[in-house]
């Protein structure tokens, strides 16, 4: 009989879902642990390393706050100083959040000493039990600002009558009630009657609750004036994570600008501010020279190349570089809950499933009025997950079903996008959800995103959660990978990396169990896992006795030609 020969292609396009007969070549029905590409098709994924050990950093499963998982963020301030910044609920209740940062790559992974001042511990520590994706962050070289999303902005917006000035070197003002105010702050004086008069933008030193200073020096008394105050609560706002050597940082709140000009009508308060507080910072971004925060429908820029001032500089006259303040326009409640910056444009996506694209239309300087907002696509997100760039596309979580749908948004220079591509249309059902009301004990939905660019490589990573909502965590990792050519997409390939439930810990050879994976974020070609495990009674070489728990920062090189035991030179204690 004679023999039949046939060619088996790379199975560099990953996972269908489809029939065999409907799939391509290249296609396969699962793909798990596996690098795919173009170049040399199907290759093992190379392991997971543990960088450092973390021991009982956090919070692992406390009934009371377990919401509250800790995260990672990437901070990269070049190709050589890069960094891992680690926050989470503290491992024992009623005490301070727990903030670390790794240095890592390669053969430089160290701990990092940060040095957290009193008034940023306080605003880390508010918000336990709320939200799980608690905090956001976004680097600005030397900076990284760390906004609290379950805090509500607040702001002074005040005016007090004088009816006292005595005539002194440094002019003693008098008002006639408390003016709340605190040396160094920042005031605007009109219509005193002293000799000098004393009207123009003040910094005071407080007597008492009525009385401060300005230095102007008086020789006639005066009785008539008003004081003006503006200023952001600095308790209530981002804070300033400095990075003041290659293993130092600081941590500490920002001394926002305040008013300099004008007054409660010509200057007034940002409408994101309010005395009660309103409103609570769901995203931050940095943009075109400007701090952006986003909450509910409203977009806040900051002076430009000033990250800290969101006053109008000159009250007498707009000027381009004055704040900039949008509030979204749709047909329905659209409140912010990300935002990413890709060229010349600020894409905003919303809990209500629409998405916006902020831009001047040109490549002309953002000004007060040139920037647009413009509603681009209509796909439901899943809430607190920020989506990633893949220069010049914007991969994002929506929801189907019980399956978790990624989509990309492909900017372009020229024309406005009006759709997004379903990136697992052919594996629909890849990433799933299981309904709670089916009766399972367990959930599951989509826990943050993370990109390689250089690798056109995105990764979901899938948690599961008790149906109370409690216990986020994950041990799938979904990547998809792409490779176009001559604007042809030839490789849209999902493929699943599964972690074993039971690692060995580095240097020992004892079994752990309940392997959990808290957050992922990419630096570099690499991923770094935050993960923890759980001990057994009795199998804890260090002799705890009962069930203790560790974390762990690990990370995975997403191509196996960069997965080398020299990439690796310790593991270090966190």
């Amino acid at each position: 009989m004679p023999t039949t020969s046939i060619s088996v292609p790379s199975v560099f396009n990953g996972i269908s879902e489809q029939p065999p007969h409907m799939r391509l070549p290249s296609q396969v029905e699962s793909a798990q642990n596996l690098v795919l590409a173009v170049q040399n098709g199907a290759s093992k994924r190379p392991g997971s390393w543990i960088q450092f050990t973390l021991g009982e950093a956090f919070e692992w499963e406390n009934a009371s706050e377990e919401k509250n998982g800790a995260q990672i963020f990437p901070i990269i301030r070049d190709s050589e100083y890069r960094y891992v910044l680690l926050i989470g609920p503290p491992p024992s209740p009623g005490t301070d959040t727990v903030v670390k940062v790794a240095r890592v790559g390669k053969d430089v992974n160290a701990a990092c000493t940060v040095t957290v001042s009193p008034a940023a511990q306080t605003y880390l520590n508010l918000g336990f039990s709320t939200k799980v994706n608690r905090f956001r962050a976004v680097t600005v070289a030397d900076y990284t600002l760390i906004a609290n999303t379950t805090v509500n902005v607040k702001g002074t917006d005040a005016s007090y009558t004088i009816n006292a000035i005595t005539a002194a070197a440094s002019a003693e003002v008098t008002t006639t009630a408390s003016h709340g105010l605190t040396t160094g702050d920042t005031v605007t004086i009109e219509g005193s009657n002293s000799t000098p008069v004393i009207d123009g933008t003040r910094v005071v030193t407080v007597v008492s609750a009525t009385k401060f200073t300005v230095p102007v020096n008086t020789s006639g008394a005066g009785t008539a004036g008003t004081v003006y105050a503006g200023r952001l609560d600095a308790t209530t706002m981002p804070l300033k994570l400095v990075r003041t050597g290659a293993t130092t940082f600081t941590l500490d709140a920002i001394a926002w600008n305040q008013r300099t000009s004008g007054n409660t009508t010509t200057n007034p308060l940002p409408p994101f501010w309010t005395s009660g507080g309103t409103y609570a910072i769901a995203d931050l971004a940095y943009y075109r020279g400007r701090l952006v925060l986003g909450g509910d429908e409203i977009v806040m820029m900051s002076q430009s190349d000033d990250l800290f001032d969101f006053w109008i500089g000159d009250a007498t006259a707009v000027a381009d570089s004055d704040p900039i303040r949008r509030t979204l326009s749709s047909d329905q409640v659209t409140k912010i809950d990300s935002m990413v910056a890709v060229r010349r444009s600020l894409f905003l996506f919303t809990k209500a499933g629409r998405q916006f694209e902020l831009a001047t239309g040109d490549s002309a300087a953002l000004t007060t009025t040139n920037v647009r907002i413009t509603p681009i696509t209509s796909i439901p997100t899943v809430a607190d997950i920020k989506p990633v760039v893949c220069d010049p596309s914007i991969f994002f979580v929506s929801r189907a079903q019980n399956a978790g749908q990624v989509y990309e948004i492909v900017y372009d220079e020229v024309s406005l996008p009006t759709q997004a591509n379903w990136t697992n249309a052919h594996c629909p059902n890849l990433i799933a959800f299981i309904d709670p009301n089916l009766g399972s004990t367990l959930k599951a939905q989509a826990l943050n995103m993370f990109a390689i660019p250089e690798h056109n490589l995105v990764g979901v990573l899938r948690s599961q959660v008790n149906t109370d909502g409690k216990r986020r965590y994950g041990r799938d990792i979904y990547i998809y990978r792409y490779f176009n050519i001559g604007g042809e997409r030839v490789q849209s390939a999902w493929m699943e990396y599964v972690w074993d439930p039971s690692p060995e810990a580095p240097g020992q050879v004892y079994k752990l169990d309940d392997y959990r994976i808290w957050d992922v974020c990419a630096v570099g070609d690499q991923f770094y896992i935050l993960s923890s495990t759980s001990v057994p009674a009795g199998d804890d070489p260090t002799g705890a006795s009962g069930r203790t728990h560790r974390f762990w920062l690990e990370s995975v090189t997403v191509t196996p030609e960069g997965a080398r035991e020299d990439d690796i030179a310790t593991v270090v204690t966190l």
